[in-house]
Parts: C-alpha cells; sequence; structure tokens
C-alpha cells in the first residue's frame, strides 16, 4: 500500500486537517472486523487463506479507488493492484473453493457413512483438470450429471446430491455451494 506516497503529498503545505484525513481514509486499508482482530494484536500473526482473501480484496478495493488520484503513478498502481491480484489468485487455489468442512456437509445431507467418497474424488480430479474452472464445472455437473462424459462415473453420486438439495432443503447447487463453501 502507498501509505508514504500518501502521508508525503498530504503533508505538502495547503492541505487542511480535514482534506488530509479524506485523502488517508481512502487508502487506508483498516482491519476494524474482530474475527481479525487476532492476526493484528501483536504486530503480525499467521493468516489463514480466508483470512488473507478477506485482506487481500480490501485492498485491492483501496488500490483501485486510488488508481486515478495522481498521487502514484498510474501505472505504479497499477503494479501494485497486479500484484495484489497474483496472491489473491495464489490464496485461491490454495484455499480452493470448498472448505474442509464441504466433504463433510455433503457426507451428512447424504447420510454417507462410507469411508470412501467419490465427490472427494470427484473434487480433486476437476481441480486437477479444469483449474480455475472447476467451480463453475461442478455446479454444472450438479444441475446436469450426465452433461459431461469425462465424469460420467460420479452421475449417480450428483444426481444424489442433487435430489437431496431440492427435495430436503429446497435448494439449487449454485445455493448450496455459497452457503457451504462460506462455511
Amino acid at each position: 500500500m502507498p501509505y508514504h506516497e500518501y502521508l508525503d503529498y498530504v503533508n505538502q503545505p495547503g492541505f487542511d486537517a480535514e482534506g488530509k484525513e479524506q485523502l488517508l481514509n481512502k487508502i487506508k486499508v483498516a482491519i476494524t472486523e474482530p474475527e481479525l482482530n487476532h492476526c493484528f494484536k501483536y504486530v503480525a500473526m499467521d493468516v489463514d487463506d480466508d483470512e488473507a482473501i478477506f485482506i487481500l480484496t480490501k485492498m485491492r478495493k483501496q488500490l483501485i479507488d486510488c488508481k486515478d488520484d495522481g498521487i502514484v503513478a498510474p501505472a505504479e498502481m497499477q503494479d501494485r493492484i497486479d500484484t495484489v491480484e497474483q496472491l489473491l489468485s495464489f490464496c485461491w487455489k490454495k484455499r480452493t473453493y470448498f472448505p474442509p468442512g464441504f466433504s463433510s456437509i455433503c457426507r451428512s445431507i447424504l447420510n454417507w457413512d462410507k469411508q470412501e467418497f467419490l465427490l472427494d474424488e470427484l473434487i480433486e480430479e476437476l481441480q486437477q483438470s479444469e483449474q480455475d474452472d472447476y467451480y463453475d464445472t461442478f455446479l454444472a455437473l450438479i444441475e446436469n450429471p450426465d452433461s459431461n462424459k469425462t465424469y460420467r462415473k460420479y452421475a449417480a453420486l450428483l444426481k444424489d446430491v442433487k435430489e437431496a438439495l431440492e427435495d430436503s432443503y429446497g435448494l439449487t447447487a449454485e445455493q448450496f455451494c455459497i452457503c457451504a463453501c462460506s462455511t
């Protein structure tokens, strides 16, 4: 974050206190969420992928909002935005769209008590073969389990998932994934 550049800029003659505060607040990334206080309590602590994604998203927003202020050259601001986007991409790939509890939730709604769970295998296969599109492919497969011949061996399980979501919970696959992936 270009805090020093903004501080140098507002400390020039001609800025009133209100103008300084307004400009500094525009670039500031404040961590006001109680859930994140522990990350910054003792200078800096390790953060998990979800926390990093949240913080990086806030940073990206502020950089985009300030890109055209003229305090930092637009090309340099774009480089900073690109860096944050690369870090976000890294965190998302590491975290995946499916949190660790996703499989447990699916097992529960299907009353699945066997050790082997094909949904875990499917998600891993999708991540490897579909790369960045695995989440969208997963949703498409739940909506239409027979739509992709590559993943046909999972069709029966996906039909069960879709049926359980719709009949038991009144949820579409997308609504379920949004709820399950935000745990």
